[in-house]
């Protein structure tokens, strides 16, 4: 992973701890202020909604062999890295929500920042740690399951159960891919306060 550029004091230091980092984005301190992907509501089957979302890019990082806990802050760290200045043009994006995680085979997990409206793969800065990744996803239907609290594994494969058992009971929409969990606040946000998704690509079946 690239260091920081020590002429631009403003990147925050990924050594830095979380704590620290996430202070720097005011949802840290319970304020949603940050953009958010705009959908649209196409049905709602009790506490499942689909959802129509507009094509998006995204940052995201692959993190091997760690825990959950351990990949969470390690990923988080180097994609603010990226966003907030650690690329080749020292540009900064606004943070917005929500933060995407998803089980990538058997020892990886994927993080993803969604980034802020008006940015392609044409004028997006690049990374200078190697291991963040910029892509394109094409507009698509989301079925999603919400849920407050405090995030946890065992939070995020209990709400996956209930989405996968609502995808199999019924037949109107196919599943096109794997359940990802969208975490829209900070770690310390009061768990009251807190929203937090489990998502899923699906496709209408007719």
């Amino acid at each position: 992973m690239a260091t920081v550029d020590p002429r631009n004091e403003n990147i925050p230091d990924p050594s830095l701890p979380l704590t620290e980092i996430l202070k720097t984005i005011p949802e840290f301190f319970g304020v949603r202020v940050n953009e958010e992907p705009a959908y649209q509501v196409i049905e709602k089957h009790g506490d499942v909604e689909i959802r129509h979302y507009e094509a998006q890019v995204m940052a995201s990082v692959t993190v091997v062999n760690e825990d959950f806990d351990a990949f969470r802050e390690h990923a988080f760290k180097r994609l603010a890295y990226y966003i907030f200045g650690g690329n080749f043009e020292k540009e900064k994006m606004a943070m917005t929500a929500p933060v995407l995680q998803e089980k990538s085979g058997r020892h990886a997990w994927t993080m993803s920042f969604i980034l802020p409206k008006g940015l392609d793969l044409s004028n997006l800065p690049q990374p200078l740690d190697e291991g963040v990744r910029v892509e394109a996803r094409p507009a698509q239907h989301v079925a999603v399951l919400r849920y407050g609290g405090n995030n946890s594994l065992a939070k995020m494969k209990e709400h996956e159960s209930l989405l996968e058992a609502w995808l199999q009971g019924q037949s109107a929409w196919i599943a096109m891919g794997d359940i990802y969990c969208a975490q829209y606040d900070a770690p310390f946000v009061l768990p009251i306060a807190k929203r937090n998704e489990v998502q899923i690509h699906v496709r209408h079946a007719h």
